[in-house]
């Protein structure tokens, strides 16, 4: 039980932070598709850095800002186009998973696990680890939340989302605040593809198996509620540490194993209640 108690906040504290990411852009009246592609880009970017001698903090950040400056010239590309916002975050995933994979090799020389020689220097073993992430993840959600219900432009970028012609006869320019949520997104995204690398203390192309869709199926499921978004990322990041416990059970197919996170997460989109209400109250 330690272990699985352990093991479920190493995946509820990244997850936690990918999906607050998705529910501001949401709020802004836009989705970021590419948050898969921004998870894995910055999972390489902190890898490269710690391969390359730099301080883990430093490519924590280095991470975040890379794939903050991304999704902000993603949300500028949306609207000096025009392009839907949906085929846009495709097609920068596409792009992004494609860069990442030539250039992960390019720099490591193979397409296998590489291993990475440092965590968190006060933080070791699965205890102490554990222990970060989750503090981590509970003070960027606490921020997040303050900034989403007290700030002035957390009010004005919810005041775009829902009614973004009012917002603009009241003087709010509507591009800025999505501009401001994709950069707020993008940065949530790389921080949390940091988290992931630095768990592992590893990097491989594929690492982030998805997670980033997982997210955004949180964030659905959430209802713009942010105890919703707690209790849908509690949901899927027991799965998960379930399929991994499961994994060395010969009973159980490996492919079942690996697979009982997507049909959870199908299951709960499937049965997921009507706009409005969220899997929590409020």
């Amino acid at each position: 039980m330690p272990e699985f108690i352990a093991s479920t906040m190493l995946y509820f504290a990244p997850l936690l932070i990918i999906a607050s990411g998705a529910l501001f852009t949401e709020l802004s009246g836009r989705v970021n598709m590419a948050i898969e592609g921004q998870l894995l880009l910055g999972s390489f970017i902190a890898a490269t850095a710690i391969y390359s001698g730099l301080n883990p903090l430093l490519a924590v950040l280095l991470a975040s800002s890379v794939c903050a400056i991304f999704a902000l010239g993603l949300s500028l590309a949306i609207d000096r186009f025009r392009t839907d916002p949906i085929l846009a975050g495709l097609a920068a995933n596409l792009v992004l998973l494609a860069a990442v994979s030539f250039f992960s090799k390019l720099s490591f020389g193979t397409a296998a696990v590489v291993r990475l020689k440092d965590r968190f220097p006060l933080f070791q073993g699965d205890w102490g680890l554990s222990l970060f992430n989750g503090l981590f993840a509970c003070a960027f959600f606490i921020f997040f939340s303050f900034y989403l219900r007290q700030s002035r432009p957390g009010l004005r970028l919810r005041a775009v989302g829902s009614q973004a012609a009012a917002a603009r006869a009241a003087g709010i320019d509507p591009a800025f605040y999505r501009a401001l949520s994709f950069s707020i997104s993008g940065l949530a995204s790389g921080l949390a593809g940091a988290l992931l690398c630095l768990n592992l203390s590893a990097w491989a192309p594929g690492m982030t198996g998805g997670k980033g869709w997982i997210g955004l199926a949180a964030m659905y499921l959430s209802r713009n509620k942010t105890s919703g978004l707690l209790l849908s990322c509690l949901v899927f990041s027991l799965a998960e540490s379930a399929a991994n416990l499961l994994q060395g059970q010969q009973a159980i197919p490996q492919e079942w194993s690996f697979s009982m996170p997507y049909i959870i997460t199908l299951i709960l989109l499937a049965l997921v209640p009507k706009k409005g209400k969220s899997l929590a109250g409020a």
